[in-house]
């Protein structure tokens, strides 16, 4: 029987808006590897099998985590980062992978000129006791919580 982990998030960046400081946040969050729920041509399968080979992102059997960059209009508030993924075939002993990618997410992040606003994401795996929140202080350091 499949395990699966289950992660939601956000992240909220704040800055001044720049084609540079989006294409660094894109470059750090890299390829999604996902499998469409539709039908897939060969092009479609060549780039999935691709993006798996090379994301970032922590990843199940049948993908990786997902996000989505959204830019706010104007102001200082800049960028909202959703997270969500199921990961298949994760079991508790590659939640470690998880808060790697974390670390090096914030880490990244703090190289920019930006200001990580607030951060927060949630974990979930089946059949494992704990719940894991992962959110971020004042001074942007990563606080873990077991629920």
């Amino acid at each position: 029987m499949s395990v699966w982990t289950h992660i939601d998030g956000i992240i909220r960046i704040d800055g001044l808006p720049s084609e540079e400081g989006l294409n660094k946040i894109k470059d750090i969050f890299g390829p999604m590897a996902l499998v469409s729920s539709e039908k897939m041509t060969n092009e479609d399968w060549n780039k999935y099998k691709e993006n798996y080979k090379n994301t970032k992102l922590p990843k199940g059997s049948e993908g990786s985590i997902q996000y989505k960059i959204i830019e706010y209009d104007t102001g200082f508030p800049y960028l909202a980062i959703p997270i969500w993924g199921d990961l298949r075939d994760y079991g508790k002993e590659k939640i470690g992978e998880i808060e790697e990618w974390i670390n090096f997410i914030v880490e990244q992040i703090n190289l920019t000129f930006y200001i990580i606003r607030s951060f927060i994401i949630l974990v979930n795996t089946e059949n494992c006791e704990n719940n894991m929140i992962f959110v971020i202080d004042d001074n942007n350091k990563i606080i873990k919580v077991n629920t």
